[in-house]
């Protein structure tokens, strides 16, 4: 990563300590910019994964921008670390879309889907 990128992903991350919290609000424990990874940044929107080293409870949290001013969403996740890598790496094709539709076809209760969704 070039070392601007870097820079403005530490203030980021610096920022969402300060509006967020430094501290986990599970467990209590301190946060740790180390366990505070950008997923996306765009001109108008930044994609954040959150993880407590201690509890393991983990977020994602989006800042949007613009110039009225910002808003933050946050988001429980149970994604590991080693899963965020595969977040927004290629595009959705027009496969993809069929796939679900003839998969959504099929279903028609939440614990339908869910059974579906947790064999994949």
């Amino acid at each position: 990563m070039p070392i601007i990128n870097q820079f403005e992903d530490n203030n980021i991350i610096q920022a969402v300590l300060t509006q967020w919290g430094n501290f986990c609000n599970i467990c209590g424990t301190k946060r740790s910019p180390e366990n505070i990874k950008v997923i996306r940044r765009t001109d108008e929107i930044v994609v954040l994964h959150i993880n407590c080293s201690s509890c393991k409870n983990s977020h994602f949290i989006t800042f949007s921008y613009n110039s009225a001013g910002f808003t933050m969403q946050q988001y429980a996740s149970d994604l590991r670390d080693d899963e965020l890598g595969k977040l927004g790496n290629q595009p959705i094709n027009m496969d993809d879309l069929i796939d679900v539709h003839m998969i959504l076809e099929k279903v028609y209760t939440s614990d339908e889907l869910l059974a579906i969704l947790s064999r994949k």
